[in-house]
């Protein structure tokens, strides 16, 4: 049985960024539910349908540093360089404040 049978059209964001900005915040599911979604999606080789789950995620939890290091995956995957070096960038500028506090 394929994947696709398995798990027909299982996303959460399944609308255009900006419609799902636009509704209720209360009717939205959580972040993590969103980049779970899209992590599950990048971890079975479904790259295309992991990108938009994981840019919902971003658009409500921008800090999210597993969002940012998966979405960096995803594009290095699709062989955008450049979006997922930026992307790996603003996962590790979260660790380096860490980082640095804790030699002090």
């Amino acid at each position: 049985m394929s994947n696709s049978r398995l798990f027909p059209r299982m996303t959460l964001s399944g609308m255009k960024l900006s419609s799902f900005m636009d509704t209720s915040m209360s009717r939205l599911p959580p972040p993590s539910a969103i980049f779970y979604t899209g992590s599950f999606f990048a971890r079975i080789g479904k790259r295309e349908q992991a990108l938009p789950e994981l840019e919902a995620s971003l658009a409500l939890d921008p800090d999210s540093v597993d969002a940012h290091a998966t979405l960096g995956e995803v594009l290095s995957q699709r062989k955008r360089k450049d979006k997922a070096h930026a992307e790996f960038q603003k996962a590790i500028a979260w660790h380096i404040p860490k980082i640095r506090n804790s030699k002090s």
